[in-house]
């Protein structure tokens, strides 16, 4: 499982700082030997995630980001993913399912976006912030 240094993944920009550290402190703590606890703690990661993505595609309307598009595609196609295996869940091998999904994709997913689309996002932001 990726190690999540929320230090790497700084953009400087409060609100998105702010909801990259509340992922990363939920997903560290996810305990994968106690199936009750880990569908209780992946249901925290999938609200915390709408808010996330909510909050950051109103910073694309508001600072006119041009890749909103592909963008807000690629929060949907993660959050569907989540919570496509959560629902799966249900059974011994959904669980395993679901833990492989979260110890493997959802972490390299996650530093995958920061560097390339939520980096840029914020780069546009602050480019606007200063016109």
């Amino acid at each position: 499982m990726k190690n999540l240094d929320i230090n790497k993944y700084i953009l400087d920009i409060d609100v998105m700082d702010k909801h990259h550290k509340d992922f990363i402190e939920i997903f560290i703590n996810l305990d994968f030997k106690n199936d009750e606890t880990l569908m209780k703690d992946i249901n925290s990661i999938i609200l915390q995630t709408i808010t996330h993505f909510s909050d950051e595609e109103e910073l694309m309307e508001k600072y006119l980001y041009p890749r909103v598009t592909e963008h807000k595609e690629e929060h949907d196609k993660i959050l569907y993913e989540l919570k496509y295996f959560y629902n799966k869940a249900n059974n011994p091998f959904g669980k395993k399912l679901l833990k492989s999904f979260c110890k493997e994709r959802l972490p390299q997913w996650f530093e995958d976006h920061i560097i390339s689309m939520d980096s840029d996002l914020a780069q546009v932001i602050k480019n606007k912030k200063m016109e």
